[in-house]
């Protein structure tokens, strides 16, 4: 699996969880996977990943590539921007869920186990964090 991927499905998922945290006020799904894709995209375009890249992953993930350049910069995301990227966002989102398009795939095209995905994850954060963290 690739590892940059990897890092990016992660800061995607924290994001989420952030948001789950913070119980920020009046935000739906929708903001919020725009939100997580954004953050993706920070972690992506960081670490090399350019708009061809993006280009070739579909609308949505140019959009966010997009907005992942301001919060580089340290800029507020311009509202047009954040605007596409919840268009694009809106596009995949059928019968109040998620996802309505087909199982994601890696970036080679190969269709993703996301429950052994998250089992791996898990493991290697307990092999890491064995103990867990008194709240």
């Amino acid at each position: 699996m690739d590892p940059l991927w990897l890092e990016a499905v992660v800061v995607h998922e924290c994001t989420h969880a952030v948001q789950d945290w913070e119980k920020v006020p009046a935000l739906d799904v929708i903001h919020s996977e725009a939100d997580a894709y954004i953050a993706e995209w920070v972690v992506r375009r960081s670490r090399g990943q350019n708009e061809a890249v993006a280009r070739g992953q579909g609308d949505l993930e140019l959009a966010a590539f997009n907005a992942a350049k301001f919060v580089i910069e340290n800029k507020p995301v311009s509202e047009s921007t954040y605007r596409q990227v919840v268009k694009e966002i809106k596009k995949l989102y059928t019968n109040g869920k998620f996802g309505g398009g087909p199982n994601p795939t890696d970036p080679s095209g190969k269709p993703i186990d996301q429950k052994k995905v998250i089992e791996g994850l898990l493991g290697t954060l307990y092999r890491y964090f064995p103990h867990p963290i008194a709240w």
